[in-house]
């Protein structure tokens, strides 16, 4: 898949820009990373969203888990002595690291992200108050996060995100995931030309003459190469074996890749994408067969 753009420098975290670069065959090219926006793209939302088919990737576990047990009718002290050891998940290997979450200020947190399905945090909300009424406060305080996690047993969730993209946790509480596609980095076919675009604005109200602010923005205009591997099979597997959600899945896939674009200075670079989708396919396929034969081109 190519894609013709005017595409300003990478933005890393803390907002500092940077060019970027890809060396190859003698010359720097420029890279373009998509998935994440694949996964937010508007074409996952309409197929997913209100089935609740799309995945969360967050550090803030203990919040969803203390929405949960309030839905159960769960009394604050029962929610307050649970809700204090989920931050722990996830650092099984270093419990007082864990724990050290609970003087933090703002929400509590885990130390690492984590994917979880919307079908998962209930079912883990009422392992974890079983576990606790079985258990006794005294006990559970003492109690290794290793022996709480051991003791959820992780089952498979049913996202569509989770079971295209993978997921990977150090926590017995969640079960790893075998991604069924591969994203790599879109590669420009041309060479790397970086430029600047020098800008200034000034005060409406200050009434001086010379401008209030002076900066510039780097950018390049590239032709992008997009190369997307699915795994069927390894996709029906994660999805518990339904075909209908897979299939699904992979045409908001195609959709919102075909649709991507970054959007970060289009009102500077004007980045307009005319684009196509077409889908081939045989009589004699089945309709599983069918979408492994689909092929997405942008002009």
């Amino acid at each position: 898949m190519a894609a013709a753009s005017g595409l300003p420098s990478q933005v890393v975290g803390g907002g500092e820009r940077i060019p970027v670069s890809a060396p190859g065959a003698g010359i720097g090219r420029t890279p373009n990373s998509s998935k994440r926006s694949i996964r937010w793209s508007k074409a996952f939302a309409e197929a997913f969203k209100a089935e609740k088919l799309l995945a969360q990737r967050t550090k803030r576990l203990p919040g969803l888990i203390r929405d949960e047990l309030k839905a159960l009718d769960v009394d604050e002290d029962t929610i307050e002595a649970i809700v204090t050891r989920v931050p722990e998940i996830g650092s099984e290997s270093d419990r007082e690291r864990g724990r050290a979450q609970e003087d933090k200020e703002g929400p509590l947190e885990n130390r690492q992200l984590i994917f979880v399905g919307h079908n998962e945090l209930r079912p883990l909300a009422e392992k974890l108050l079983t576990l606790y009424q079985d258990q006794g406060k005294q006990k559970w305080d003492k109690m290794k996060i290793g022996d709480i996690t051991k003791a959820l047993r992780a089952s498979l969730p049913r996202s569509v995100d989770i079971a295209m993209f993978g997921r990977m946790t150090t926590s017995d509480a969640f079960e790893d995931i075998q991604a069924a596609v591969q994203v790599a980095h879109a590669l420009s076919v041309n060479a790397l030309a970086q430029e600047f675009d020098y800008f200034t604005a000034v005060d409406d109200i200050s009434g001086e003459s010379g401008a209030g602010m002076i900066g510039d923005v780097e950018y390049n205009s590239s032709t992008y190469y997009k190369y997307y591997n699915i795994h069927w099979e390894q996709l029906c597997e994660n999805l518990g074996g339904d075909t209908e959600v897979a299939r699904r899945a992979v045409l908001a896939f195609l959709d919102g890749s075909r649709l991507l674009g970054g959007g970060s200075d289009r009102r500077l670079m004007v980045k307009v994408k005319m684009r196509d989708l077409r889908q081939y396919s045989a009589g004699s396929l089945s309709r599983e067969a069918a979408v492994k034969r689909v092929t997405v081109t942008e002009r």
